[in-house]
């Protein structure tokens, strides 16, 4: 039972604040290209899978205060990702 205790506070961690550790991620600024797009693989791969994550909290039958907090993952992982993109298309330009 503990292990499984475990797993669903590490789903309930990467759903909730994975988008948020990613938004905070970006705010680094890095110069190095290699490293920059070493970066930029980790916090994709950090804010899909937190989406991930948000979105099977969303889709499960818990209390609903716990699927708004799942819902808040979706729309922080979402951000990440947008910003992401949006700048690496401001960087190139």
């Amino acid at each position: 039972m503990f292990s499984l205790a475990v797993v669903a506070m590490i789903i309930l961690f990467f759903g909730i604040l994975g988008g948020l550790i990613a938004i905070a991620l970006l705010k680094i600024t890095i110069k190095g290209p290699i490293l920059r797009m070493s970066i930029n693989i980790f916090i994709f791969l950090l804010a899909l899978f937190s989406l991930l994550m948000a979105f099977s909290i969303v889709i499960s039958s818990v209390a609903i205060a716990i699927r708004l907090l799942g819902a808040a993952g979706i729309g922080s992982a979402l951000y990440a990702l947008l910003k992401l993109f949006k700048g690496e298309q401001n960087r190139r330009r």
